[in-house]
């Protein structure tokens, strides 16, 4: 697994995760912002081809001794979104930084995003494609 990024906020700083130490992972964005090729990124270190995502894709990596789970949400579903957020560990937040007609909608998504009461002590990364 080579990111080119350190995801220290999965655990203690430059530690090793303990076996059952776990985390979920969301993936939110608009559609076509780039989640699912992030996904593919993390999870075999290539760019892949893809579709856009109806629903949910779920992918898992080992990272320093924890399993990651990675869910990416298709960015048509918004509405959905929420039904996710229970029990996550860290969110990232995929941003088409190409797509200036929509930053005004990305604003307002994680507007929201980041008063979700289930989210308040949650880090999220923005990630700007």
């Amino acid at each position: 697994l080579n990111m080119g990024c350190n995801l220290t906020f999965l655990g203690k700083k430059g530690g090793e995760g303990k076996e059952g130490d776990d985390k979920r992972i969301l993936f939110l964005g608009l559609d076509n912002a780039g989640k699912t090729t992030l996904l593919f990124k993390i999870k075999d270190d290539e760019f892949k081809e893809t579709v856009p995502t109806v629903g949910l894709n779920v992918e898992q990596v080992t990272y320093k001794g924890m399993t990651l789970t990675l869910w990416d949400v298709g960015g048509q579903a918004r509405k959905l979104w929420k039904h996710y957020y229970d029990k996550v560990d860290g969110v990232i937040m995929v941003i088409d930084s190409s797509d200036v007609d929509r930053l005004s909608i990305v604003k307002e998504e994680l507007s929201k995003i980041v008063v979700e009461p289930g989210l308040e002590s949650v880090p999220i990364l923005i990630m700007a494609n």
